[in-house]
C-alpha cells in the first residue's frame, strides 16, 4: 500500500446473505485511514461466500467482522497531520491488584523489531519517563496527543495503547486500562492465516499479563480466560503458580450456576462500550449515569433494546453469538449480570 505513509487497522462488520454475498458493510477503527473507508467497503461489498444454513437451509448472517491489517511502504512520506436487574445486591468496585499496574519493563531507546515513527518515539519517550515519576495524568495527555494523529505504524499502535493501560491502572482506572490493553493486544491473520501482534514478544508477554489481571479484577471473566490461554500458548513459563491459581478460580465460576457479574464503564470521550455475551439471560444494575439502549449484535439478528431499570432480557439460542453494544453518557458506570437458564 505506497503512498499513505501509515499502517493501519480496520475493523469491518458485514452481513452474509442467503445467496452468499454480503450487505450492510460497516467500517470501524481501530487505527483507520480515512482513504481506506471507501475502497474497503468496496471490496467488502463484492466478496461471496458459501451461504451459512440454518437447519439445513442457507440463511443470512449477520454482525460479521474481519480485521484487515494494512501495511504500508515504509520509505513513503507520513501523510499531513489532521486539522487542528437492579434489585440484586450491588458489587463494590474493587481496587485493580497492585501488579496490575506495574510499569512496563520497556527502553524506548532499545531497537525492537518493530519500528516507532518518530513522533511517536518521542511521545513514548515522554510519557514513559513522565510514568516512571509518577505523573499518570500528564503522560496520558502525551499519549492520546500522539494517538489522535500521529500514529504511523501497527507498532506505534500497540506501544501506545500498551503504556497508556499501565497509566490507567496506577492511575486506579481499571476499565479504562483494560480498554487500552485489548487494543494493545489485538491480533489479525496473516496471508497464510496466522495469527499476528503487533508488540515484540517482550512487551507481548508483559501486557497479555497485565490484561489477565485487570479483567480479573472487573471480572471480565471470559476476557480473562481468553487471556490466559493466549498467555500459556505463546508464554508457557508466564502462566506461574498465580497466574494459574486466579484462572481456576475464574473458570469454577464461569462452569458453575453462580450468575456472573462484570463491572462495566463507558470510556471517556465515548458514548458507546461493547460487551460479549457468555449466557443468554442479563440484566443491569448499579446504574451510575445515563443509558439510553442496549443494542445486541447476533449472528442470526440484531436487537435494539431501550434500557430500562430492573429489566431481564433473554436472548434465545437461535439468535447464535451476540454482543451487546451499550449506548449512554461517557463515565457512565454500571454491572452487568448474567444468568443461565
Amino acid at each position: 500500500m505506497p503512498g499513505f505513509g501509515s499502517d493501519s487497522l480496520v475493523l469491518v462488520r458485514y452481513s452474509v446473505k442467503a445467496d452468499g454475498t454480503t450487505d450492510d458493510v460497516q467500517i470501524n477503527g481501530p487505527m483507520a485511514n480515512p482513504f481506506l473507508t471507501k475502497m474497503l467497503t468496496q471490496t467488502v461489498g463484492k466478496w461471496t461466500f458459501k451461504p451459512g444454513t440454518l437447519n439445513g437451509k442457507a440463511s443470512d448472517y449477520y454482525n460479521q467482522e474481519y480485521l484487515f491489517v494494512i501495511r504500508a511502504d515504509p520509505n513513503a512520506a507520513p501523510p499531513p497531520a489532521a486539522p487542528a436487574r437492579g434489585s440484586r445486591n450491588p458489587i463494590k468496585e474493587s481496587k485493580p491488584a497492585a501488579t496490575a499496574a506495574a510499569m512496563p519493563v520497556f527502553d524506548p531507546n532499545q531497537v525492537y523489531p518493530l519500528a516507532l515513527s518518530a513522533k511517536a518515539k518521542e511521545a513514548v519517550e515522554s510519557a514513559y519517563s513522565l510514568l516512571q515519576s509518577k505523573d499518570n495524568d500528564k503522560a496520558l495527555k502525551v499519549l492520546d496527543d500522539v494517538a489522535k494523529k500521529d500514529l504511523h505504524t501497527v507498532y506505534d499502535f500497540g506501544v501506545v495503547n500498551m503504556l497508556r493501560g499501565s497509566a490507567y491502572a496506577a492511575s486506579n482506572q481499571p476499565q479504562e486500562a483494560l480498554e487500552a490493553l485489548q487494543l494493545a493486544t489485538i491480533s489479525g491473520l496473516t496471508p497464510g492465516g496466522q495469527k499476528q501482534f503487533f508488540l515484540d514478544d517482550k512487551l507481548l508477554e508483559q501486557a497479555l499479563r497485565q490484561k489477565f489481571l485487570l479483567a480479573v479484577t472487573l471480572r471480565h471473566n471470559a476476557v480473562a480466560m481468553e487471556t490466559f490461554e493466549l498467555l500459556r500458548e505463546k508464554f508457557p513459563s508466564a502462566a506461574d503458580d498465580k497466574l494459574q491459581e486466579a484462572a481456576k478460580l475464574v473458570k469454577a465460576l464461569m462452569d458453575s450456576a453462580d450468575p456472573l457479574a462484570l463491572l462495566a464503564k463507558i470510556p471517556a470521550g465515548k458514548e458507546e462500550w461493547t460487551h460479549k455475551l457468555s449466557r443468554r439471560i442479563f440484566t443491569v444494575a448499579d446504574l451510575k449515569g445515563k443509558l439510553s439502549k442496549i443494542t445486541a449484535n447476533c449472528e442470526r439478528r440484531t436487537m435494539e433494546l431501550q434500557y430500562k431499570e430492573n429489566s431481564d432480557w433473554t436472548l434465545p439460542p437461535s439468535f447464535g453469538a451476540c454482543s451487546l453494544v451499550f449506548t449512554g453518557n461517557e463515565g457512565t458506570q454500571f454491572t452487568v449480570y448474567e444468568f443461565n437458564q
